[in-house]
This record gives C-alpha cells, sequence and structure tokens, in this order.
C-alpha cells in the first residue's frame, strides 16, 4: 500500500499536467500563426517514433498486481492526460469494465507502437474497443505469427480465422482463403519440409488505419539431400473491422509462392 503522500503527489502531478494542458491550448492558436520551414541536411531523414518517446515516458512501469485499483485509476488518468499534453488521444470504449485491461493495454502494447513521420502539431486519436470472445483474447502479436509460422515451418499449424475476405499474398492480390490455401499448398509441395530458422518481430508501427508488422525470417527449403537457406524480411499489414483486426497483407521477401 502506498502513503497518503503518495496519492497527494499523484492529485498534485494530475493538477500539474492540467494546468500544461489548458495552456498549451489557449496558446495553441499563436504557435500556429508561424510555422518555421524545416530542412535536412545530408542524408538525415525523419523516422517514426514510438509513442512512449513522443510523451516522453520514462517511468519504471509496475506489475498492475502490484497496486491497488485506486492506483490503477490514478496512474491511468495521469498517463492519459500526458498523453493529450503530448497530442495523443486515447479513447476507451468499453464501458470501464477493467481499469487493469487498459493499465495493460497501455504498457504491454500503445506504449511500443510507432508513428508515422509527421509535424509536431499533428493531434493523433485512438480508440480501443475491447473484444469480447468465449475464448482467450488473441493479441495482434500472436495473430500475426499464427499466420506466419504455417508459411514458414511445414510442421506448423496455423489459425486463419483472422485474415480478411481478401488477402494480398506477395504478387498474388485479390485471393479468398480457398485461394489462398491453394496458393501455399502448392508452393509447399515442392519441398520435403519448410523449417524456420530465425523469424523475428523488428517494428509495429501505425500507418493510416493499418496496423503494420515487418520482422526478419531465415527460413531452410529442404529436398532429399540438402536445403537451401533463404534471409529476407516480411511484412504483415491488418485492418480493425468490427472490433477485431484482420490481416489484408502477407509480403515475405524470399518466397516465390
Amino acid at each position: 500500500m502506498h502513503s497518503n503522500d503518495h496519492h497527494h503527489s499523484y492529485a498534485q502531478l494530475n493538477d500539474q499536467i492540467k494546468s500544461d494542458l489548458l495552456a498549451s491550448q489557449r496558446f495553441l492558436s499563436d504557435n500556429e500563426k508561424v510555422q518555421p520551414e524545416v530542412h535536412y541536411a545530408g542524408t538525415y531523414k525523419p523516422s517514426n517514433i514510438k509513442i512512449r518517446d513522443k510523451i516522453n515516458f520514462f517511468e519504471v512501469i509496475q506489475p498492475h498486481a502490484d497496486l491497488t485499483d485506486q492506483e490503477i485509476s490514478s496512474t491511468l488518468e495521469r498517463w492519459l492526460l500526458m498523453m493529450r499534453y503530448h497530442k495523443i488521444i486515447l479513447l476507451f470504449n468499453d464501458n470501464a469494465t477493467d481499469f487493469r485491461e487498459r493499465y495493460q493495454f497501455i504498457t504491454e502494447e500503445f506504449l511500443a507502437m510507432e508513428l508515422p513521420t509527421h509535424p509536431p502539431e499533428m493531434q493523433f486519436c485512438f480508440i480501443y474497443d475491447k473484444i469480447k470472445s468465449k475464448k482467450a483474447e488473441q493479441t495482434t502479436d500472436q495473430l500475426v505469427n499464427c499466420i506466419l509460422q504455417p508459411l514458414l515451418n511445414t510442421e506448423s499449424k496455423g489459425d486463419f480465422h483472422y485474415l480478411s475476405k481478401r488477402v494480398r499474398l506477395n504478387d498474388f492480390d485479390n485471393l479468398s482463403e480457398p485461394e489462398l490455401h491453394y496458393v501455399v499448398d502448392r508452393y509447399q509441395q515442392r519441398f520435403e519440409k519448410i523449417v524456420s530458422k530465425i523469424f523475428k518481430f523488428d517494428s509495429k508501427k501505425l500507418v493510416g488505419n493499418r496496423l503494420v508488422y515487418q520482422g526478419r525470417h531465415q527460413t531452410g527449403f529442404c529436398f532429399k539431400d540438402y536445403c537451401n537457406i533463404i534471409r529476407g524480411s516480411w511484412q504483415i499489414e491488418l485492418t480493425p473491422a468490427e472490433g477485431k483486426w484482420f490481416v489484408v497483407d502477407i509480403q515475405i521477401e524470399g518466397i516465390e509462392f
């Protein structure tokens, strides 16, 4: 349990952030009157930025099990105000059923998301919509893994429930799920087996309304007497629909389906 002084410090910090936020909004129109031109020298180009870096989040994250309900609630309020101060608006459409789930979403997924290159004055808005399911929720990381692993490993069973009605697979566009399975089965039958040697996630970022994953793979395509090792990158794009994420584009470098 934290002391009353600790709660008081939270309240003070909340008040300070609110005050700063109001001040920033009050002078927003003045700041937007003059927008200096930005020139990049040499080969430097602005890059994507993680949400935690944009909002200057340097806190040590405490496991939610170590915090009381009141501490969880106060922390969420403070974080949401901090985000707004840095032009990140996160709204929740879950009827406030579980603040701990909100805490987990922010600490385990949201802070690690990447924003595309943007001017400092741009504001981003996100809506968290809790997905209710009879089975345990599947994170987007797990979803991507379940889609890619069967393509890179013939001994891995996949879960294709989260494919969009039409999917792009490398150069094959607008595939239905049966057509996707046909293309994949045809390519896999050319080998004795396919073995995933290395499979890595490199980044996860929001581009428009799409959640884009990128990573690398090292895969063995084996015949009776030898295996060819292929190295390359991969990218998967997901779009939201009916409160869920669905895969719409799969690109795997080095594989000819």
